[in-house]
C-alpha cells in the first residue's frame, strides 16, 4: 500500500501541483493522467523523480525517503518517455 500524507508539491511562483495530499493506494492500482490534474507530479515524486517535496509518503509502511531507488518497485511510463543516448534497455 502507498500512502500519503500530507505532501505538498511546489513549482515556480509558489504554485502547488499537490496540495496536503492525503491518500492511500493499494497494491497493482493503476493511474491514469487527465490534464492538469497533478497525476504527473504525484508519479514523479512517487518515483523519487521529485524529491523535493514536504510531508510524508510510505511504501508499504516504509518512509519513501529510506528506501533505496534500486529497490523502489514501482512503474511509473510518462506520455512522452525519456530516451537516454547511448543506453539501451534490457529484460529478463
Amino acid at each position: 500500500m502507498i500512502k500519503f500524507d500530507k505532501v505538498y508539491v511546489k513549482f515556480v511562483n509558489d504554485f502547488h501541483s499537490l496540495f496536503e495530499l492525503n491518500c492511500e493506494i493499494k497494491s497493482h492500482t493503476f493511474l491514469i493522467e487527465k490534464n492538469l490534474c497533478g497525476a504527473v507530479a504525484f508519479m514523479r515524486t512517487l518515483t523519487k523523480i521529485n524529491r523535493t517535496y514536504q510531508g510524508e509518503i510510505f511504501v508499504d509502511d516504509v518512509n519513501l525517503k529510506n528506501i533505496k531507488d534500486k529497490d523502489l518497485n514501482i512503474a511509473y511510463l510518462p506520455e512522452t518517455p525519456t530516451l537516454f543516448k547511448n543506453k539501451s534497455i534490457k529484460h529478463d
